[in-house]
Order: structure tokens, then C-alpha cells, then sequence
């Protein structure tokens, strides 16, 4: 009996911790308070939206998802590719950085794709949604890193300034 309990423990007890690491993993890779500025169900609650608003940010969200997704593809595929050569021995510096600049350019595209989105859902807000809207997304961009990777984070562990 011990021989059977022991590993699904064990078992149970890597699954559990798993399921705990990957989800604060998945919480800690979502922008802090900017998530919801993309889901309809949230602009719907926050702003009364009419059916024709509706339709309207239902597409804006579909092209900006296709163009989010576009950029993840290239900056995933940078990744992949230093992942497979950083170690080799016939890597260079310079492989190093044109993959690292691949990497921050799709991430700076990403940035601008959001920010064109923020805009593109505020010109389909009538005038007297849109000063709400801007208040909000300013108060969310501003709320600080949502990783918390300066300005303290780093300092506790002796890191950082």
C-alpha cells in the first residue's frame, strides 16, 4: 500500500505545485489593468454601448488580435532561434544583438498596435464616452510596471538601484 501511496503523493503534490506556478506565471505576463481595455464585455458594462459600438469594437478587436498575433509569431521566432544558438560555439556578439533587435522591434510594434487600438476604440465612442475612456486608459498606462522589475522589486533582493 505504501508503495502505491507514496508516488501518487508525489504525484498529486508536482501537479498541484505545477498548476500554482503556471498560473502565476500566466498572471504575471498580462499587463496589469490594460487586459480589459480589449474585451468588449468590459467597455459594454463601462460605457453602455449601442449595438452598431458594438460591432464596430468587435472588428477593431479582430484586427488588432491579427496583428498582435502576427508580431507574437516574429518576435517568438527570434526567441526560438537565439535559444537554439546561444550556446553554440560559433555564436557571435553580433548573431546575439540582430536577433535581440528582432525581438524588440516586434515588441515595439506590439506597443504601437495597442496604442493604435486604445485610439481606434475611442473613435468609435460617442463624445461623451470618450473623456471617460481617455481618463481610464491614461490611469492604467500610468499605474506603474505591471511586473514590478524596477523601483523597488529588484532592490529587495540586493539588485538593482
Amino acid at each position: 500500500m505504501k508503495n502505491v501511496l507514496i508516488p501518487l503523493l508525489s504525484a498529486a503534490l508536482i501537479a498541484a505545485l505545477s498548476f500554482v506556478a503556471g498560473r502565476r506565471m500566466a498572471l504575471w505576463a498580462q499587463p496589469h489593468g490594460l487586459t480589459e481595455l480589449h474585451e468588449i464585455a468590459w467597455l459594454q458594462q463601462q460605457f453602455d454601448l449601442t449595438p452598431d459600438q458594438v460591432e464596430a469594437l468587435l472588428a477593431a478587436k479582430k484586427d488588432y488580435h491579427e496583428r498582435v498575433i502576427a508580431l507574437c509569431d516574429q518576435h517568438c521566432a527570434a526567441r526560438n532561434q537565439l535559444a537554439e544558438q546561444l550556446f553554440r560555439q560559433d555564436w557571435t556578439p553580433d548573431a546575439e544583438r540582430a536577433l535581440l533587435r528582432k525581438m524588440g522591434e516586434a515588441q515595439v510594434e506590439t506597443d504601437a498596435a495597442t496604442l493604435d487600438h486604445f485610439r481606434r476604440v475611442r473613435q468609435i465612442l460617442a463624445p461623451a464616452q470618450r473623456e471617460q475612456y481617455e481618463q481610464i486608459v491614461a490611469s492604467r498606462m500610468q499605474a506603474g510596471c505591471p511586473h514590478h522589475l524596477h523601483h523597488g522589486a529588484l532592490t529587495k533582493h540586493g539588485v538593482g538601484h
